[in-house]
């Protein structure tokens, strides 16, 4: 009889601990990490996988690097990021955190954020606000202090254009510590920047074709120390291109 129990409890087990997976690839022509290319302002190859176990997730992201974006040798991120989603009235409330890694990087690197977010919408529109807090830790040191921290504050907004294959999307954030959660910080000390994203995406099938201008606040001067002797402008306004598939 305890065998046939423990047996049952076996077969039963995969129906309810299966995870939700969902994951997509893509070819993006410059990563844009809140503003600021994390690619040289060049094409990068990105893929991410994700699981939901009920409200728990769990989701690996991974993106090639070039440039300032590689922290002094890092040529690939891979970031790992965990939660739990659980409903809010009419919304989503979803708070977790992500793990950015940086293997190779000269020094270190690696960074730990703490994440909320509070998503809702109405009819094809969805609305999303967020925060974000990078606590002191050597990975953001500046030229003052030996842990630095950051703050980011952001809301985006995305709508279907109902009838067509088409969707809008928006984005604004706020950083205060060390923007781009990395070098830049030791460069400009407690600097405060904004961010921005306004794209449009078409939907065929499991592709998915996007373009979007991106960029910050950050001024010349710090654009010229962000940048590499040979890289263009990084954390100026410029303009991305993407074509992923998604399953």
């Amino acid at each position: 009889m305890k065998r046939l129990l423990l047996l049952s409890v076996f077969l039963a087990l995969p129906a309810v601990a299966a995870p939700i997976v969902s994951g997509d690839g893509r070819i993006v022509s410059d990563y844009r990490f809140r503003g600021i290319s994390r690619s040289d302002a060049k094409p990068a190859v990105q893929g991410r996988l994700g699981f939901e176990f009920g409200d728990v997730y769990v989701e690996g992201f991974a993106s090639s690097l070039k440039g300032w974006g590689q922290f002094g040798g890092a040529d690939v991120e891979l970031d790992v990021s965990t939660g739990v989603r659980k409903p809010l009235g009419l919304g989503m409330l979803d708070v977790g955190m992500t793990v950015y890694n940086f293997a190779g990087a000269a020094g270190p690197a690696t960074v730990v954020e703490g994440q909320g977010r509070l998503s809702g919408g109405l009819g094809p529109v969805q609305l999303v606000a967020g925060v974000a807090w990078a606590p002191p830790q050597r990975s953001l040191a500046t030229a003052f202090d030996r842990n630095g921290d950051n703050l980011h504050l952001w809301g985006s907004v995305r709508g279907d254009l109902i009838g067509t294959p088409l969707s809008v999307n928006g984005r604004i954030g706020h950083s205060r510590g060390s923007p781009g959660l990395g070098g830049a910080g030791a460069l400009l000390a407690s600097a405060r920047a904004w961010d921005w994203r306004l794209g449009v995406d078409y939907a065929a099938g499991p592709m998915t074709f996007g373009a979007a201008l991106a960029g910050t606040d950050l001024g010349d001067r710090a654009d010229a120390l962000l940048r590499t002797p040979r890289s263009g402008r990084i954390a100026g306004t410029g303009l991305i291109f993407s074509v992923g598939v998604g399953f």
